[in-house]
C-alpha cells in the first residue's frame, strides 16, 4: 500500500502535493490552528499531511496501524529535521488511548472514519471529543452519503505485480451497496499465480448524510458543528463527494 500513497501520478490512497496544500491551508484557517499546539492526525498513513503541519510548527502526532507507512513517515521526519516536533505511532485508532485534553485540534481525512462499523465510529467520536478537551476542534472528511454509488458493477485485471501481492496475479472485483447495513462493498477476489491461490478483500464505506453525521457528532459530546460540502469550494479532483465537518467541543 505504501508505494499507492506515495505515488504522485494518482489520488487513491493519498491525495497530491498540490491537494494537500489547498487541504493543509483550508484546515489551518477553519480549526484557528496557532503555532506551538498540539495536533493529532488519526489514520495519518505516511505522515504526509502530519509533516506539513509540523512544519508550519505544530506539535503532531500521527497514529496508523500500518507498520510500513509510520516508518516512512518517521523516517521522512528525520529526514526534514521535524523529529522535534513529530511523533508517530503504529496502532489501531479503536483501540489507542487518546487520553482527555491531550490535544488542541485532531483531524481524520479523506473518508477513514467511514471505513469503521458505526458503533465503532460513535465510540471513536467520543474519544476524539475528550482528546481536544473543552476547547479543542475535531475536523472530519467524511464521504457525502448522498455521492455513494449504489449501483452493481463488476471489473478484473491482471498484473504482474500491484497493490494485492508481489506475484503475477488476477483481480476480479465486484462493488455493490448493502441497504441493510447502509454501507457500500467493494470485493476483490485475487488468484495468484502460478499457485492458484485466492485471497478475498474487502472494503466497505458506512453511506452518511449530513443530519446522520451532525446528529453523531453531538451525541459524542461536540456543542457545535459546521458542515462544509464539497471541501467548500475547494478545486480539486472528487473535491464535491465529500462533506467536511468541524466539531468544536465546548463552543456552543
Amino acid at each position: 500500500m505504501l508505494p499507492e500513497h506515495l505515488n504522485e501520478a494518482h489520488s487513491a490512497a493519498s491525495r497530491s502535493a498540490a491537494e494537500r496544500d489547498l487541504i493543509v491551508e483550508w484546515t489551518w484557517a477553519h480549526a484557528d490552528l496557532q503555532e506551538g499546539q498540539h495536533l493529532l492526525d488519526l489514520t495519518c498513513g505516511p505522515g504526509l499531511y502530519a509533516l506539513e503541519f509540523a512544519d508550519r510548527g505544530l506539535n503532531v502526532t500521527g497514529i496508523d496501524f500500518a507498520p510500513a507507512a509510520i516508518e516512512h513517515a518517521r523516517e521522512l521526519a528525520h529526514a526534514l529535521r521535524l523529529e522535534d516536533r513529530c511523533s508517530f505511532v503504529q496502532a489501531d485508532a479503536r483501540a489507542v488511548n487518546l487520553g482527555r485534553s491531550s490535544f488542541d485540534a485532531a483531524l481524520v481525512l479523506y473518508g477513514q472514519l467511514t471505513v469503521f462499523r458505526p458503533g465503532e465510529t460513535r465510540d471513536l467520536l467520543r474519544k476524539l471529543a475528550a482528546a481536544v478537551g473543552p476547547q479543542g476542534t475535531v475536523v472530519l472528511e467524511v464521504l457525502d452519503g448522498a455521492q455513494v454509488d449504489r449501483s452493481y458493477r463488476t471489473s478484473w485485471y491482471a498484473a504482474e505485480r500491484g497493490l494485492w501481492g508481489d506475484e503475477p496475479h488476477l483481480a476480479l472485483t465486484e462493488c455493490y451497496f448493502d441497504e441493510a447495513a447502509g454501507a457500500a462493498v467493494q470485493r476483490i477476489h485475487v488468484i495468484h499465480q502460478p499457485t492458484g491461490d485466492l485471497e478475498v478483500f474487502s472494503v466497505v464505506d458506512y453511506a452518511y448524510d449530513e443530519p446522520a453525521m451532525r446528529s453523531m457528532l453531538i451525541e459524542a459530546g461536540f456543542a457545535s458543528v459546521d458542515a462544509y460540502p464539497a471541501w467548500d469550494g475547494l478545486l480539486f479532483p472528487g473535491a464535491e463527494r465529500w462533506i467536511v465537518y468541524v466539531a468544536r467541543a465546548g463552543k456552543a
